[in-house]
């Protein structure tokens, strides 16, 4: 497949068709098309959901070279200037609109089948796990280059956040932390004592 993909891209004739078609992609293109594909014949569309595993398992592989890669490869500086011009162009409230449509197909398979429910619960966890560690890696380097731009970022997630699902959320998950042995009362003393600091260094400006 690899030295397919590479022989076609090299031909520069292949290339410009490939960089106009794309370029030339709709929204409402796009919602025909799966329209078009999902009603014109079941049996295609079923044969497409039955091999969408190995589809993802290709793209989670993918998607973890093309980072290695950029990662290795090029100038961050240049990688910066790229991923900026991206998403200055991705529609935010087409992709707004679509979270909240996979959000609430994701949420009636839950509720029709409890084995898909049951097996979230069993494998969920550690995938969590996975993100939560990458999440705090993150955040724990950016508040150390600059706290005040992770405050700001928290800002504008939460000004886009639903506030009743949210404070659900939170208490929900705050009553099973703390039926967790994880050492809250020191972490709400070093929680305290970095807020006192915080409030004190204001004070001295």
């Amino acid at each position: 497949m690899s030295g397919l993909m590479r022989e076609i891209l090299r031909t520069p004739l292949v290339k410009d068709r490939l960089r106009e078609h794309l370029k030339s992609i709709t929204v409402d293109g796009a919602r025909s098309l799966v329209k078009t594909v999902l009603w014109q014949d079941l049996e295609v569309i079923f044969g497409v959901l039955g091999s969408l595993p190995a589809f993802i398992n290709a793209c989670s592989a993918a998607i973890g070279e093309l980072a290695r890669e950029v990662s290795e490869k090029l100038q961050p500086e240049l990688v910066k200037g790229f991923v900026g011009s991206i998403m200055e162009d991705i529609d935010k409230d087409g992709l707004k609109d679509s979270i909240h449509a996979v959000a609430t197909l994701f949420h009636n398979l839950l509720n029709a089948s409890p084995e898909l429910k049951m097996a979230l619960i069993e494998k969920g966890p550690r995938a969590i796990a996975l993100v939560i560690n990458a999440c705090t890696t993150w955040v724990n380097a950016l508040c150390r280059e600059d706290p005040a731009l992770l405050s700001a970022f928290v800002t504008d997630v939460i000004a886009d956040i639903d506030k009743p699902a949210l404070s659900e959320a939170t208490l929900n998950l705050a009553d099973a932390v703390l039926d967790q042995q994880l050492g809250l009362l020191a972490w709400s003393g070093r929680l305290l004592k970095r807020r006192l600091m915080k409030r004190l260094g204001r004070l001295a400006k």
